[in-house]
């Protein structure tokens, strides 16, 4: 539902910082395959291999694809007004970049125009 896409959105913008801290315990690909042995990469000096920084932050574009489809019928104006919730916060100006990033982009997917609804803001 929408309400919970925006619960979704609002716990990435609080946690776009840490995200590389909190991820420490999920198996990565390379835990995979043992010590010199990355059939992805180039080797070992991180050439073509993926960088640690690649990452540490949540991809908008990845998310909004995977909420179009699973979701294809998923309406942002009602996602963009299930954020005046009690757990929103931006506490920076990365998060709120994140934020205005994933709400323009879900508004492009679906059709909606190329501007961020502005008037969902302004509701009350």
């Amino acid at each position: 539902s929408a309400q919970d896409v925006a619960k979704i959105i609002s716990s990435m913008c609080l946690t776009h910082a840490s995200l590389s801290e909190s991820s420490i315990n999920l198996p990565t690909p390379s835990s995979f395959w043992p010590q010199g042995a990355d059939p992805g990469g180039k080797g070992k000096d991180g050439q073509n291999g993926g960088s640690g920084s690649e990452n540490s932050t949540w991809k908008p574009e990845i998310f909004v694809q995977a909420l179009k489809e699973v979701v294809p019928g998923l309406n942002w104006k009602d996602v963009c007004l299930a954020l005046d919730h009690q757990e929103f916060l931006i506490k920076d100006r990365p998060g709120l970049s994140l934020l205005l990033s994933i709400v323009k982009m879900g508004v492009q997917s679906s059709g909606l125009g190329q501007h961020f609804p502005v008037e969902c803001v302004y509701q009350r």
